[in-house]
């Protein structure tokens, strides 16, 4: 960062930012905006790369307040603050609210065991379920093993891989959440599985205040901590070619200087 404003706050930045025209990411220098009387100013230590960032080059964001209006209650440092996105712990929770069972008789496939997916195990280890964990990489399945996974399957390495986690379950999983990265990939089903109840399909994103306020809680309470391979913000392109390879264990993120 270049540059100070009053009260010794820089007012450069660098920044890494899609330009259209090449199609490319550009390491910028941009102005830092200035503080309102109701705003606050987050100076970004890191920040979490999601396979949607692939398609939007919108990180999640976590840092250190750097500069504050009024009012605002302030939390101190050393209190290892934390921004998680809700979208694991509202699939999950989703999931939890349509299942009758008792959690330690009953599974739940996680189908994509990467940045989501091994969040998605913790969170349902936590509650008490059993978890399957079904992915195409090694290295994912390697991290769902380490989140608490208690069986992982690749499909292609494990051609009866069906029949394995039926004979493990019982009948099959009671329900599966879908965290995968292939955004063209069908779902398919039978309208009338739909129309008999016997399958719901639900759909789950982000969520709204009380609900972070929730997955904030229960990932301090419960020690959820993502696995987090950190790279440098010259080393974003990088960054990039190895989500697209998959062969990383659970999230990417960028270290900002």
């Amino acid at each position: 960062m270049n540059g100070t404003t009053n009260g010794h706050l820089p007012t450069k930045q660098r920044a890494a930012q899609f330009h259209p025209k090449d199609k490319s990411v550009h390491i910028n220098e941009i102005p830092i905006p200035s503080i309102k009387p109701d705003e606050i100013l987050v100076k970004v230590r890191a920040a979490s790369l999601c396979h949607s960032d692939l398609m939007l080059f919108e990180p999640n964001e976590q840092g250190l307040v750097l500069g504050e209006g009024d009012p605002f209650t302030m939390v101190r440092s050393k209190q290892d603050p934390a921004v998680l996105s809700c979208t694991a712990f509202n699939a999950v929770t989703d999931t939890l609210a349509e299942l009758p069972g008792e959690p330690n008789s009953t599974w739940v496939a996680v189908i994509g065991c990467g940045g989501l997916g091994h969040l998605a195990i913790q969170y349902l280890k936590a509650y008490g379920y059993r978890v399957v964990g079904i992915d195409l990489s090694a290295e994912a399945l390697a991290e769902a093993k380490t989140s608490g996974g208690d069986h992982v399957f690749n499909p292609k390495a494990d051609a009866d891989y069906i029949r394995q986690v039926r004979e493990i379950t019982g009948k099959g999983c009671h329900a599966a959440i879908n965290v995968t990265n292939s955004v063209p990939a069908p779902l398919q089903f039978q309208a009338m599985d739909i129309s008999m109840n016997r399958i719901r399909v639900r759909g789950s994103n982000n969520g709204t205040t009380p609900r972070l306020e929730k997955c904030v809680e229960f990932s301090h309470e419960h020690g959820i901590r993502p696995r987090v391979t950190q790279l440098k913000l010259d080393e974003f392109e990088e960054m990039l070619k190895l989500m697209e390879s998959g062969k990383h264990k659970g999230r990417l993120g960028v270290l900002f200087d």
